[in-house]
């Protein structure tokens, strides 16, 4: 895995060993399955209300395609969407979170609907939103365009 996605995995708060060769086996399968490699990697989590992080679905993003592995804390359950097709809903959800700096308050929730196929609901707390402002910036936002 490169070294950006290292960082940001441990940046966001997943620490364990374990979990990090999980990410790894993940990426590997990304690379057997995609065309090109993943320019991007984001991990939907939240805090819930005793202040513990979750994480629930881990992304790969490539110019073209979406893969999102579900609950791949525990399964390898992969979900491909292309990027290709237009966008014809976005909601963008903030809390504490002025769109421009995240703070220890700050919550983000994407809702992406594409034309064809494909619903994504991503979910970001703490310095995890600049990650996902700026993976709907760069993936999502242009695809509005395009109807």
């Amino acid at each position: 895995m490169i070294k950006e996605f290292k960082k940001y995995i441990i940046s966001i708060g997943i620490q364990s060993a374990v979990m990090h060769q999980r990410v790894e086996e993940i990426y590997q399968d990304c690379l057997k399955i995609l065309p090109e490699k993943p320019k991007d990697i984001f991990v939907d989590e939240y805090i819930d209300s005793d202040g513990r992080r979750h994480f629930e679905c881990l992304n790969f993003i490539t110019p073209k395609v979406f893969i999102s592995a579900d609950n791949f804390i525990s399964t390898k359950d992969y979900r491909l969407t292309s990027l290709i097709q237009p966008l014809y809903f976005l909601q963008i959800i903030n809390t504490d979170y002025d769109l421009k700096k995240a703070t220890k308050k700050s919550h983000l929730i994407i809702e992406a609907r594409f034309a064809i196929a494909g619903r994504y609901t991503l979910k970001a707390s703490r310095g995890n939103c600049d990650v996902l402002l700026n993976i709907t910036k760069k993936y999502f936002i242009p695809r509005l365009d395009n109807i």
